[in-house]
């Protein structure tokens, strides 16, 4: 079974998970930023919390476990949802449509897609929607509500990022009816207190369960949530608020809270397991803040994802 390869540790930029932009300063751009850490000759110790050797979750195929629990992101070593999961979603899928300031159907109305996370988010989500103009069907409007400091706990939490995503939708030209699918890309930090992997999974789990049941509250038409893993960050500094395995271990609070959703609205699914595929320092300036190529390549596999999803299909694509 293919294993990861590891890579060199980055020095870190700052001790706070949510630094901002300020790092790269007014004369350095971040790319540049990137560029003198890749060329430093310093050696940069892995911190030693970075197992060599982790197992991608969707690669954990049939009959094999971490720590006790299944692989697979819907669990027992599948990538792929169950059948009645899978119908649900797409249930739910046909009940994206356009829809008017009040949420009644409307052929000239929107569909908002907003995205839910921290700084990570508010990074690469722009670049997604820069890739995505002109490419998508006119009815959809793309909402960046990722924000600095704003990680699971806050989401589930305080109502501060809440107040700032409903005034990202209102800028976009939505009504709050007229958002219809969340890209949830949040992630629980210092999740090392929360004890052994269940309770880590349990604390994950709970966080995002209540992020999903507010938006809803928001979001009346919600109809379907996509969730990103956090990225790989074993290139950070032993301080930092992020460190593996936890990170990689949050995949499996996603999975568990996917495998044990009732059958209400929203429907919640995988969106693109990030975690593996970002595992290269060249894509960030202090092991988890995206360099520029970073943030290009989350966009590029949020894209593929969605080219490639058979709910995507029918609620984006309309095939």
């Amino acid at each position: 079974m293919a294993t990861r390869l590891k890579g060199k540790a980055y020095r870190p930029g700052c001790e706070h998970l949510e630094c901002r932009m300020a790092l790269a300063s007014a004369h350095h751009s971040v790319a540049a930023t990137a560029a003198v850490e890749l060329s430093s000759s310093k050696p940069r110790p892995i911190h030693q919390a970075a197992i060599s050797g982790l197992v991608p979750l969707d690669q954990l195929g049939p009959g094999t476990t971490y720590q006790g629990f299944s692989g697979g992101l819907y669990g027992n070593g599948s990538d792929q949802p169950p059948a009645a999961l899978l119908g649900s979603a797409l249930t739910a899928a046909g009940q994206v449509v356009p829809r008017g300031l009040f949420g009644a159907p409307a052929a000239s109305g929107k569909v908002g897609v907003i995205a839910i996370g921290q700084s990570t988010t508010k990074q690469w989500f722009p670049f997604f929607q820069r890739l995505a103009a002109g490419r998508l069907p006119g009815p959809f409007v793309l909402v960046n509500a990722g924000q600095d400091d704003m990680v699971a706990q806050r989401w589930a939490s305080s109502s501060e990022p809440w107040s700032v995503a409903d005034r990202q939708v209102a800028a976009s030209r939505l009504s709050r009816y007229q958002v219809q699918v969340a890209i949830i890309d949040s992630a629980r930090i210092r999740s090392w207190n929360d004890g052994n992997l269940p309770g880590q999974v349990s604390a994950y789990g709970a966080n995002l369960s209540r992020i999903v049941s507010i938006a809803k509250a928001h979001y009346p038409n919600l109809r379907l949530v996509y969730f990103l893993p956090f990225h790989d960050s074993e290139f950070v500094s032993p301080r930092r608020m992020l460190q593996e395995p936890f990170s990689y271990q949050l995949g499996f609070g996603v999975q568990h809270l996917v495998t044990t959703q009732g059958s209400g609205s929203p429907v919640l699914l995988w969106g693109p397991y990030v975690w593996a595929d970002m595992a290269n320092p060249t894509y960030y300036y202090d092991g988890i803040h995206f360099s520029m190529t970073g943030r290009a390549e989350m966009a590029s596999l949020m894209w593929s994802f969605l080219q490639t999803d058979p709910v995507a299909a029918r609620w984006l694509w309309n095939r």
